[in-house]
């Protein structure tokens, strides 16, 4: 995003979730109450989750 929010912005993240819809729909009642601008948010991809197995130990294998 490349400006500034206005002061007293309601924002929610969405993720596709049951529970985001729920959140989103809470903040749209919400923004047009207050007369607020509403910002929503969301992200694709997921972190990806490391395991010690990818931490790289070639070579440090004992062996017999």
């Amino acid at each position: 995003m490349d400006s500034a929010l206005p002061l007293g912005s309601i924002v929610v993240g969405i993720d596709g979730s049951d529970h985001s819809h729920d959140a989103v729909r809470w903040a749209t009642r919400e923004a047009g109450i207050q007369k607020r601008t509403l910002v929503i948010a969301t992200a694709t991809g997921r972190p990806r989750q490391l395991s010690t197995r990818s931490w790289g130990t070639h070579g440090n294998e004992r062996t017999g």
